[in-house]
């Protein structure tokens, strides 16, 4: 308002009187489409990767993982988001790794995929525990849309775990 064609930058000012203060805690929430669960080392970054531009650090460590990771996927006429949720271990639900901090993603994704590790020595197990640590942390999240994919069935000792992983969901 104190601007004229002859004085842009006007260096006059006026007191101004003394605004609101607030603290406040601002979390941002990052919603997906479908969630990626599993344990650490199971894939997931690699699966991400491979259906999405997105380029999550892939390692052969435990917790490479420790920030979801998103990817746009494109399947056909159909766009949507996936999200790699880092690893998940027993007791996850109260604290244990990164604890919480993970689940609370999970409830803010429409679907979940399941990835259990084929050469892991009981993939029905894994399986299980994943299941079961959602449900301690949260039953609803059960209720979601879910699949499970069994990664490296390439791997003829695999076809025979994922077969009796099979049986046994049957």
């Amino acid at each position: 308002r104190f601007a004229s064609p002859t004085n842009r930058a006007p260096l006059l000012a006026e007191v101004g009187e003394y605004g609101d203060e607030a603290e406040m805690i601002l979390e941002m929430t990052l919603v997906a489409d479908v969630g990626v669960v599993g344990k650490p080392n199971a894939g997931k970054s690699t699966l991400l990767a491979a259906v999405s531009a997105a380029r999550p650090k892939v390692g052969d460590y435990p917790f490479t993982t420790t920030v979801p990771a998103i990817g746009v996927v494109t399947l056909g006429d159909q766009v949507f988001t996936m999200m790699e949720i880092p690893g998940l271990i027993k007791d996850t639900h109260s604290g244990r790794g990164l604890g919480e901090q993970l689940l609370r993603y999970v409830q803010k994704v429409r679907a979940i995929v399941y990835l259990v590790d084929g050469s892991s020595e009981e993939p029905a197990q894994d399986f299980a525990m994943l299941r079961e640590e959602l449900r301690l942390y949260n039953a609803a999240i059960l209720e979601k849309p879910a699949i499970l994919v069994v990664n490296k069935l390439d791997l003829p000792e695999v076809r025979v775990n994922a077969a009796t992983l099979a049986r046994g969901l049957a």
